[in-house]
């Protein structure tokens, strides 16, 4: 059973006015939607782990020159020595 979405009622229930046309484009731009969502998806998960590695990379280095920044602390009101 075919469910009208426009308030014309007609003499032929079968006839097809152009108030429905805008209906009949939405299987299509669905579709087109769903294949634009993939290359997307994609893109995302790549920027995605661009972000993580770079994060990662950041914390190896904090982990790394964390042991200087704790021996360099040095009295309170005075500048770190730096790392000979």
């Amino acid at each position: 059973m075919f469910i009208r979405f426009t308030p014309y009622i007609g003499k032929n229930r079968n006839e097809h006015d152009v108030g429905e046309a805008w209906f009949k484009s939405l299987p299509l731009a669905n579709a087109a939607l769903y294949f634009l969502w993939l290359p997307a998806r994609a893109a995302g998960a790549l920027l995605y782990a661009l972000h993580e590695s770079r994060m990662r990379a950041a914390a190896k280095l904090i982990r790394e020159f964390a042991h200087r920044n704790v021996a360099n602390q040095g009295v309170a009101g005075q500048r770190p020595t730096p790392p000979q």
